[in-house]
């Protein structure tokens, strides 16, 4: 190899290398030239690493003989996690170990490149003796393994450099190296001394701004606002203009300034199409476990590694969720099965799903290939060895993405390294399990950083990193968020080296003189690389004060918030009343054939009383809302055991006179809540355990004792129907219903209709007004033989109280319930309104309820309007399919309190 004779661009932030390459492409083009060889543009770290690489692979020099292969950055860090864990085993520092790896391999980098040779001559610390004994420990290792650092290797280089061993190009230029951060660009500078080699910062040959302008904001967002308004009016002027705007920790705000960049720079009206991608620039770097390919190839791993710890692990199901809403693995099932799948495990209610209630549901909603391909994966870590070298488990894992057919789209480069790289680790960590590997593997997804769209396009607005400082022109640069902490820029700094050496490397950051002389460099730099020049400060983000640098002359003046988003012309039009809106009603669908079948029985009344539009939502168009498990059994799952519990005791029992027998009674409720558990752990699968089980059995127990007492104290009756089904007309509509009970007063031809409650607030209050949105017992009566109704009340069965809650034709049928005729509402109804006229009123009422469904009437309420009682509107939703459809819900209830226990 021989010295190019083109410059050579080392740049300091490998995040600027695509805005300097595109450059400087441009920049040195020769003259009338379509063709020509452009210059290197790298970062200095990895140049050194490539022109050292280059030379052994060249045999430029002699091929070290202790060197069988260099260390990646990850590859070190787990060797020096190894010897600190070792280490620290007994020690409280164990849980801090990862940072403190971290630490010491910096350390160490600094040492090696830095520090090996002089710099002896200080007093030590115990800190340092301790770092010491690390390092003696992993230079030992590395020495018989023949392992090299990175650091080691650009040691190395600059060795090779100095005593003229390698080739270098002619011309090197340096950019973007702030002082005090420029240690290794010192170090290559001694090393080309002797070397003829030409090396010196580059210098932008154009005049300085006028004046720097600075500006301070009441919070961060008004200053990203007001800085993006700036840019955006330069760029209106001069179409041409390079612009740049400057954030501090701009990967933590990222998605902030990306949603400010679209209010502001993107029309609304081309919000949903790429047109940002033309206006700004992000330069900043994602991990790719946040990448949405990767997340999703995460879940499976999850997956795998529950599968390898036990033969029947128990899912969770947001993790089964992520999986079956995911595009990027392929399936033979269709897309609507997979969701009709998840639909059904959120239906069960349980926050893990157990592999016999997934095989049950898969082969129920039509998903075979879905479990087929979670069984070969069983099968396939079964016959795996649990411990394996981690290049073994890489190939296992290819295996697996292939059965699965995931296909990450851009990022298959991304993906490609991973497997590389884990693939190295087997003299690092040997045999491992599967676990070890995948944690290993999300480290190197946290860590590795994708940068998309990178082309460095000049007409773009830059969206940079402070730390990102470029030395090349451009026209209007606003560095925001300059406050006390981010300005000056604080040197790196490293906790294990003494502070004689740390003031030697300008590293100390209690060095005020070191610090104050690098905030002034910096700021000259911005000077001299900006026309126009804006410093800014928030007095407060995220809600926390914050003080704008003391380095700078702030105005006293404090600016608000700038305007949001750019709206269309149209729109302004529309804000300004010279247009008028058009609006259409409609809110009448189609008519339901005489006769139909309506599926969900009484709660289709009940949705239609309360909000026509939800009830034609969910029960004509299929909407649902997916339910959201939660931890321990829900309120219906708990009401299901109550119902199913007291329809087994009334099947045995039968009347009341039974309950006077203590002794048989006790023994009734003991084995009807064995017998309702047993009926739930079939439609629940392995939702509850022992213990669980235990403590719901004697929960049942005493709610069934309370609520028996409380029948005793009615008249005599006889359960003439428990849970019994049916169907009934009503409006030229069936409906399937289900009665909880239907007593007989047991010396009269009277019946009394029951509805169990297992929560708390019940009201009958409907029973008198014009839409009945309790109709379930209602709907029952008109339909007894006329004469034969003594009473409808609810049945509350509740830990907190046992009652009943109703209409009674007399005092003496039920405990607790007033007589039709001193009924509070009474009073409002005309004297000769009895008991026979409301029950004929409710006939009417429904009927009209079942003709309105029937004929598809759907406006947006009759019981409910925007401005309704978040009560009312929990009545509405609390367990409506159609919650997911309107904003009324969400506008109006935070949260559910359901607490029926």
């Amino acid at each position: 190899m021989t010295p190019t004779k083109l410059p050579c661009i080392l740049l300091a932030q490998s995040n600027s290398v695509p805005i300097a390459r595109k450059y400087f492409y441009e920049y040195l083009r020769p003259e009338n030239s379509t063709v020509w060889e452009p210059p290197q543009v790298m970062q200095i770290e990895r140049w050194l690493l490539q022109l050292a690489n280059q030379a052994l692979l060249f045999e430029q020099i002699t091929f070290p003989e202790n060197l069988n292969r260099v260390l990646q950055k990850r590859e070190e860090q787990l060797v020096w996690e190894k010897i600190l864990r070792e280490d620290l085993k007994d020690s409280k520092d164990f849980l801090q170990i990862l940072p403190l790896v971290r630490t010491v391999q910096e350390t160490h980098r600094l040492w090696r490149i830095h520090l090996s040779s002089g710099h002896h001559d200080f007093p030590p610390n115990r800190t340092w003796e301790r770092f010491t004994k690390w390092q003696t420990k992993f230079t030992g290792r590395c020495e018989a393994e023949g392992w090299w650092t990175e650091a080691d290797l650009i040691a190395s280089c600059l060795k090779w450099i100095k005593e003229g061993q390698i080739p270098i190009p002619e011309e090197l230029r340096f950019i973007g190296f702030r002082k005090g951060e420029d240690l290794l660009l010192n170090k290559l500078r001694q090393a080309l001394q002797s070397r003829n080699s030409t090396f010196c910062n580059w210098q932008i040959s154009r005049p300085k701004s006028t004046k720097r302008n600075t500006r301070c904001f009441s919070d961060q967002e008004s200053e990203l606002r007001a800085a993006i308004d700036w840019l955006d009016s330069i760029r209106k002027k001069w179409p041409g203009a390079k612009l740049a705007l400057l954030i501090p920790e701009l990967s933590r705000v990222q998605q902030t300034v990306r949603r400010l960049l679209d209010e502001q720079l993107v029309p609304d009206f081309e919000w949903q199409t790429d047109s940002s991608q033309d206006v700004y620039q992000i330069v900043a770097g994602q991990p790719l476990l946040e990448l949405k390919a990767f997340q999703h190839l995460n879940h499976w791993w999850e997956i795998l590694q529950l599968h390898s710890s036990t033969s029947y692990p128990q899912i969770p199901l947001e993790l089964l969720s992520q999986v079956l809403r995911s595009s990027f693995w392929k399936s033979k099932d269709s897309q609507e099965s997979l969701i009709q799948l998840e639909l059904a495990l959120r239906d069960k209610e349980s926050i893990t799903v157990s592999h016999s209630l997934l095989r049950h549901l898969s082969e129920k909603t039509g998903c075979p290939h879905f479990l087929e391909l979670l069984d070969s994966l069983k099968e396939l870590i079964a016959n795996t060895p649990k411990k394996q070298l981690p290049s073994e488990w890489t190939e296992f894992l290819r295996k697996v993405r292939q059965r699965l057919g995931w296909h990450p789209g851009r990022e298959w480069d991304e993906e490609r390294e991973l497997f590389q790289d884990l693939s190295q680790l087997d003299n690092i960590l040997g045999p491992i399990q599967l676990s070890v590997l995948l944690q290993q593997a999300r480290r190197q997804l946290q860590h590795r950083m994708y940068y998309p769209n990178q082309d460095g396009t000049s007409e773009k607005i830059l969206i940079m990193d402070t730390q990102d400082l470029l030395d090349l022109p451009i026209d209007g640069l606003w560095i925001c968020g300059l406050t006390e902490q981010q300005f000056p820029p604080h040197s790196r700094k490293s906790n294990l080296l003494p502070a004689t050496l740390q003031n030697n490397l300008g590293l100390n950051s209690m060095n005020f003189e070191q610090v104050e002389e690098s905030g002034q460099d910096l700021l000259k730099r911005w000077e001299n690389q900006a026309v126009d020049l804006v410093l800014s400060s928030p007095l407060s983000i995220d809600g926390r004060e914050v003080r704008p640098s003391s380095c700078l002359n702030w105005p006293k003046r404090v600016e608000e918030a700038a305007d949001s988003r750019r709206l269309n012309p149209i729109w302004k039009d529309f804000a300004n009343h010279q247009i008028t809106l058009e609006t259409i009603s409609d809110s009448v669908g189609l008519p339901l054939p005489l006769g139909t079948d309506v599926r969900g029985g009484t709660s289709v009344l009940k949705a239609q009383a309360l909000c026509p539009r939800m009830a034609y939502a969910e029960y004509r168009l299929g909407a649902k809302h997916p339910t959201v498990p939660q931890a321990g059994l829900s309120s219906i799952q708990r009401g299901n055991l109550v119902h199913w519990s007291l329809e087994n005791f009334w099947n045995q029992a039968h009347r009341s006179s039974a309950l006077e027998d203590i002794v048989q009674v006790h023994e009734w409720i003991t084995n009807c809540i064995e017998a309702a558990l047993e009926r739930f752990e079939k439609y629940y699968p392995g939702l509850i355990k022992t213990n669980f089980r235990r403590l719901e059995a004697r929960r049942l127990n005493i709610l069934l004792h309370d609520f028996l007492d409380l029948e005793k104290s009615r008249t005599p009756f006889i359960v003439e129907a428990s849970e019994e089904k049916g169907e009934l007309s009503l409006g030229g509509l069936t409906f399937r219903v289900r009665i909880d009970r239907l007593d007989r007063l047991e010396h009269s031809d009277q019946f009394i209709l029951l509805d169990y409650k297992s929560g708390t607030g019940n009201s009958s209050t409907s029973w008198f007004q014009q839409r009945v949105t309790e109709p379930q017992l209602p709907l029952y009566a008109v339909n007894l033989e006329e004469g034969t109704l003594a009473a409808v009340a609810f049945a509350q069965v509740n830990n907190r109280e046992c009652n009943f809650k109703g209409i009674q034709a007399e005092e003496a049928s039920l405990p607790g319930i007033k007589p039709f005729d001193k009924h509070p509402h009474k009073k409002e109804l005309p004297a000769e309104y009895d008991w026979s006229s409301l029950i004929k009123d409710w006939r009417v009422r429904l009927e009209d309820v079942a003709h309105e469904f029937a004929q598809g009437v759907a406006p947006l309420s009759y019981g409910i309007q925007v401005s309704s009682s978040a009560n009312l509107v929990e009545q509405v939703f609390a367990y409506s399919g159609a919650r997911g459809f309107c904003r009324v819900y969400e506008s109006h209830v935070s949260e559910f309190i359901e607490d029926p226990f």
